[in-house]
């Protein structure tokens, strides 16, 4: 096995590990706020009601 070789497959194997522990830190967040899912639909079901209405003043 060549220097080159060897520089490479470390390399290549350190990029590795980098990609898997920074796509572990981004999914870590996900999933957290599932128990607001009726909150949530609450909130943007009000937001839904007061902008399905136009009020006298938005028409002129």
């Amino acid at each position: 096995m060549t220097l080159r070789r060897f520089f490479t497959e470390a390399v290549e194997e350190r990029l590795r590990l980098f990609a898997s522990e920074r796509k572990a830190q981004r999914m870590a967040g996900f999933g957290r706020l599932s128990d607001l899912s009726d909150e949530n639909r609450r909130v943007l079901q009000a937001i839904g009601e007061e902008f399905e209405t136009l009020s006298p003043d938005d028409l002129a």
